[in-house]
């Protein structure tokens, strides 16, 4: 079943970037996506043209994992509850659009890249969780998508610990490369990786994470208070995005 487009918090909105030049969406400036992958959002066509290099490699890894994941439901590859693996991710996909606003500062706060940016090339944040819904009550809604996961566990493990393999350990090096290649245009920027796992389910999302600078320490500090994995789990527990 197609899952609606869902409105987005605005500080998730804000992180919907550029991928060449960094600025974020607006109502006056919506963004465009790559015909491709769908997943790569550019401000104008000048961008996406001078981002094509950079951008390439997730774009082909994006499309063979779509592929492979039709080819996987003509397998009958479903949840525990029946619900088939199209589905799941494509609301694990809106899911993370929504959670953009906690991803973000919650796998800066956890890798510590404020203190060793360094581990943005070793470590990633690995998030795990579980599907609230079954076949009889697919989200559909903003509040609906929010609400379509439980937070299980998060951990901070190295690259090799990800259990990523294949095409997908590719995207891990693809998403660090659409890192880089930020920092390489606007060198104050500083993000990292995070690797969402649904239980029950073989649906795996890599999320790149990117901050244009590094954020005000003190407000930040504030913001993840007692500490990044409670926040995280409180957030997500309650449906609420930043």
């Amino acid at each position: 079943m197609p899952i609606p487009a869902q409105g987005l918090t605005p500080w998730s909105r804000r992180l919907k970037q550029c991928q060449s030049c960094l600025k974020s969406e607006t109502d006056e400036r919506p963004m465009l996506s790559c015909s491709g992958c769908k997943k790569g959002y550019y401000c104008s066509r000048q961008c996406q043209k001078a981002d094509w290099r950079t951008h390439k490699p997730v774009c082909e890894f994006t499309k063979r994992n779509r592929q492979e994941m039709e080819e996987d439901i003509r397998h009958a590859v479903v949840t525990a509850s029946g619900i088939d693996r199209m589905t799941v991710d494509a609301i694990s996909r809106k899911w993370v659009q929504q959670f953009r606003s906690v991803l973000n500062p919650v796998t800066f706060a956890a890798l510590d890249l404020r203190h060793h940016p360094e581990r943005r090339f070793t470590h990633v944040l690995a998030i795990t969780l579980r599907p609230t819904f079954t076949t009889d009550s697919i989200p559909q809604h903003d509040l609906e998508i929010r609400k379509a996961f439980a937070f299980d566990n998060a951990d901070v493990i190295r690259w090799e610990d990800s259990l990523l393999t294949g095409e997908l350990f590719i995207g891990l090096e693809a998403s660090q490369g659409k890192i880089e290649s930020l920092r390489s245009k606007c060198p104050e920027s500083i993000g990292g990786c995070a690797v969402v796992y649904v239980l029950d389910c073989s649906t795996v999302r890599v999320v790149p994470a990117v901050f244009e600078a590094l954020p005000h320490a003190e407000c930040f500090n504030k913001l993840m208070q007692p500490d990044w994995r409670t926040v995280l789990q409180r957030q997500v527990g309650k449906g609420e995005p930043f």
